[in-house]
């Protein structure tokens, strides 16, 4: 019985590394498939959708790139205008406020889209700079154009207040309050809707970017703003 239980936990943990392996693999793939993506236009009249933020906008963790957020927000939109929609995607993985600063809002300056989503801070929580990060808000959700839909960071803890929920909870309420600093932009509540993500479930094998599941409640969080 105990070889039994021993092969069982090496079986385990062998098939873990598999998993985290193939989500490293994620990363480098998932961003060519939207570099890739970003190039195609649809033939007949289309929505432009400019996603910006980091690997959760990438859709790291989800089955493929198209199982994120991103892809499922962009599907609710195709349904209810009843157009393609073309998917730009300028998020990178790794990103940090200052990074949309920097990298993705010069993109977007020279972009004409009908909607715009970011999220962003996730990465923020784990490398924490606060004065730069409450500029690089600041800054981007003044230059975020009318009509975007700007997420809060997500909820570390399945609603316990440890201390990367307490941090994410601290950045979460200034986006808060810069995204209501502007009645042109919507927020969405990204750090409520991902309480609800307290189980293996609702996470891929990193127990950090979110599984299939868990992108249907961050996707959620921003169709409600739609």
């Amino acid at each position: 019985m105990i070889k039994i239980i021993f092969a069982v936990i090496g079986l385990l943990i062998l098939w873990q590394i598999a998993r985290l392996l193939s989500l490293k693999g994620d990363l480098s793939s998932y961003r060519t498939y939207w570099i890739q993506q970003n190039e195609v236009v649809p033939k007949d009249e289309y929505i432009t959708y400019v996603a910006l933020g980091d690997s959760a906008a990438q859709g790291i963790g989800a089955s493929k790139p198209t199982k994120g957020y991103v892809g499922l927000v962009a599907e609710e939109i195709s349904t209810r205008q009843g157009k393609p929609v073309r998917i730009i995607n300028l998020s990178k993985s790794g990103a940090r406020a200052v990074d949309i600063v920097n990298d993705q809002l010069p993109v977007l300056k020279n972009l004409k889209p009908d909607i715009v989503t970011l999220a962003i801070g996730a990465n923020d929580v784990l490398r924490y700079d606060e004065p730069a990060f409450r500029q690089s808000i600041d800054t981007i959700v003044a230059a975020l154009p009318s009509g975007s839909i700007m997420a809060n960071t997500p909820n570390f803890s399945g609603g316990r207040k440890d201390h990367g929920e307490i941090r994410s909870m601290e950045l979460s309420a200034y986006i808060d309050q810069a995204v209501k600093s502007r009645e042109d932009i919507k927020l969405a509540d990204l750090h409520t809707s991902t309480i609800a993500m307290n189980s293996f479930g609702t996470y891929s094998a990193d127990f950090f970017h979110p599984s299939d599941k868990g992108y249907k409640l961050w996707a959620r969080s921003f169709i409600d703003q739609l």
